[in-house]
């Protein structure tokens, strides 16, 4: 009788296996084949690395202070501060414009501080002394810049491409999706974005490089073959 009982639990648990398996698989393509509806570096919704960096810093008066020579992202895509040496200033050495504390917001182009020049020259030597604290430098920090050409491979090691660009939102203010150039297989050439919160960028042997599910991994295969 427990033989009989066990073999009935076991094939029902093995039956939907398949099941579970196939809906993340579908949930991975339907994710995958919305973002990438129309070729995402046409998109409207997004601007890439290329337009970000080097973007205009402005003060509280709207007065061009510099332009950013790098955006530092978390692990979830928000960004953790911008690189710049806010030139037109003449202050000197690059900084690090922490993102949340100095409420820095995203208009028409532009990264604007909610200060006048005379506040951020003031405040100068503080920012300078952070700079560390902020650099893209540790674990959960990520420069644009150095994300650019990352390996990008799946769990089970297989190696899908790598980073061409960082596909950001919100007007700059998210970075949304990586645009993945695919290198797998017969797939050499072929481009799609996917989703930067579903890659878990990290560091070995001081090397970046992005692990992504083996769910997401099939998706990108399937879009990208198509």
């Amino acid at each position: 009788m427990r033989i009989a009982s066990f073999i009935a639990i076991a094939t029902l648990i093995f039956a939907t296996l398949p099941a579970n398996a196939f809906a993340q698989s579908n949930r991975a393509l339907e994710q995958l084949s919305a973002l990438n509806r129309i070729d995402p570096m046409q998109n409207p919704e997004f601007d890439s690395a290329e337009d970000i960096i080097n973007r205009k810093i402005v003060d509280r008066k709207n007065k061009v202070i510099g332009t950013a020579d790098d955006v530092i992202i978390n692990q979830n895509g928000t960004i953790a501060s911008i690189r710049t040496e806010l030139d037109r200033l003449r202050l000197g050495s690059e900084i690090n414009l922490n993102f949340r504390t100095l409420r820095i917001r995203t208009v028409s182009n532009a990264y604007a501080l909610n200060m006048d020049s005379d506040e951020i020259a003031e405040l100068y030597p503080q920012l300078l002394s952070n700079i560390e604290t902020a650099s893209g430098d540790n674990a959960n920090t990520f420069s644009t810049r150095e994300l650019i050409g990352t390996t990008l491979r799946a769990n089970d090691g297989r190696k899908l491409g790598k980073v061409g660009s960082i596909l950001f939102s919100s007007n700059g203010g998210i970075a949304s999706a990586v645009y993945a150039e695919m290198s797998y297989g017969t797939l050499r050439g072929e481009t799609l974005a996917v989703p930067f919160r579903s890659i878990k960028f990290d560091s070995e042997r001081g090397r970046l490089r992005g692990t992504i599910d083996n769910d997401l991994a099939d998706a990108m295969i399937s879009i990208a073959d198509n």
